[in-house]
């Protein structure tokens, strides 16, 4: 027993040279001088952020949001968001928000995982380990300033703050969260309207969309049955197995025989919303549903279905509760996995604080280090650590403490 331990110890102080990295999200201001990004109105700081014109709120306020999802995503490129506030218009009781997605696709690239399928660029760019669409910005990003006027939704503006509590206005965050969601590959490139695949192509996105009327893949349909499976509300639903497993905190949305996540597919078709967001049906409402419903960071099931699509996903080290006015984020008593570090991603020493525990040399609260909710602390939990540590995707699940 003490040289199988010996050996894994070994192991694990070779693994430590791999650790994940998170992706770093660059905002690229491409607005003109005097308006957008730049516009000069004084602000006030609010929320945490600290802008003092209502130019450098907005900027801000994406920049935190870029951070947000970089902080859960590996990728050794940097991912350049191509962004712009534009008056897109709109009326006092609705309005487009704004809108996004990736610059270009990439098919059998360096590492890619499938052949022959579209995968979005900032996630090929990450899985190929190299910035194979050098010198341009990997996601476009555009946002209604119309909002912040007197006209679009009345009283209503955006909140720029950091602290998810915008009242009666429309949370920048959460809407720049969503945008930013589609950069990163939430949305397919098939054309909806007709069912055609772009340039004859599988996407990373629609090889998780299964009508479940006919029990059939969006890859192997026709063009008029995915048509017509497009606006087939209740049986277009998402197949990726991380997704299903991270619905768990779902009162609604699912398919209660095989837990598939419903697709939102009305009828008719709405173009730009249809097939690349979560159902309505979903309870508590979803970053990803086609709506803004109110403040929420909450990217759990989102990153489960990017991890469906490929990316390695790090671990978040804090809980969230959201609701339509408030965000409470709190550190639990104990990082999950982390004993040592005390931080998200664990690292081998963590893994090797866990194998001492699992051995008896030393103790740990199963709520830090029974990291597969097993009932106690085992080799295996540190296996998971290490795994977590070197950047391949585990989940790591500690009971509550």
């Amino acid at each position: 027993m003490r040289r199988g331990l010996l050996v894994l110890v070994c192991l694990l102080f070779l693994s430590a040279a791999s650790p994940a990295a998170a992706a770093t999200i660059t905002v690229v201001n491409n607005d003109d001088p005097g308006e957008g990004f730049n516009d000069p109105t004084p602000g006030a700081p609010i929320g945490g952020n600290p802008g003092t014109t209502l130019g450098a709120l907005r900027l801000n306020a994406l920049q935190r949001a870029c951070d947000l999802w970089g902080a859960r995503l590996q990728s050794s490129v940097e991912i350049r968001v191509g962004a712009v506030f534009d008056p897109i218009g709109g009326s006092a009781s609705s309005a487009t928000l704004g809108f996004a997605g990736p610059t270009t696709g990439f098919i059998n690239f360096t590492n890619a995982p499938r052949a022959g399928t579209i995968y979005p660029v900032p996630l090929a760019n990450s899985l190929a380990g190299s910035d194979i669409h050098p010198g341009a910005d990997d996601i476009s990003a555009t946002f209604n300033s119309d909002v912040d006027g007197p006209i679009v939704l009345g009283p209503t503006d955006f909140y720029y703050g950091f602290d998810g509590l915008p009242g009666s206005d429309v949370d920048f965050i959460t809407v720049a969260l969503h945008e930013l969601g589609h950069g990163l590959g939430f949305l397919t490139f098939v054309d909806v309207s007709t069912g055609a695949k772009n340039s004859g192509l599988d996407d990373a996105y629609m090889l998780n969309l299964e009508d479940h009327s006919s029990g059939l893949g969006w890859p192997v349909m026709t063009n008029g049955e995915r048509v017509a499976s497009a606006v087939d509300q209740g049986d277009l639903h998402w197949t990726g197995p991380a997704a299903r497993a991270a619905t768990t905190g779902l009162s609604a949305g699912t398919h209660a025989g095989s837990g598939h996540v419903l697709m939102y597919a009305p009828s008719p078709l709405q173009l730009g919303s249809s097939v690349s967001h979560w159902s309505l049906d979903l309870a508590p409402n979803e970053l990803m549903e086609p709506s803004y419903s109110g403040a929420n960071r909450d990217l759990e099931i989102t990153l489960a279905a990017f991890e469906d699509l490929g990316w390695l996903i790090i671990a978040g080290a804090t809980t969230t509760t959201t609701t339509t006015s408030t965000t409470t984020t709190t550190l639990p008593p104990g990082v999950c996995g982390a004993p040592v570090t005390e931080s998200f991603p664990p690292s081998a020493s963590d893994a090797l604080s866990i194998l001492q525990t699992a051995v008896g040399m030393s103790s740990c609260a199963l709520c830090i280090c029974d990291v597969d909710s097993g009932g106690s602390v085992a080799a295996s939990d540190a296996l998971r650590v290490l795994q977590r540590a070197v950047g391949l995707s585990v989940t790591l699940v500690c009971p509550a403490c």
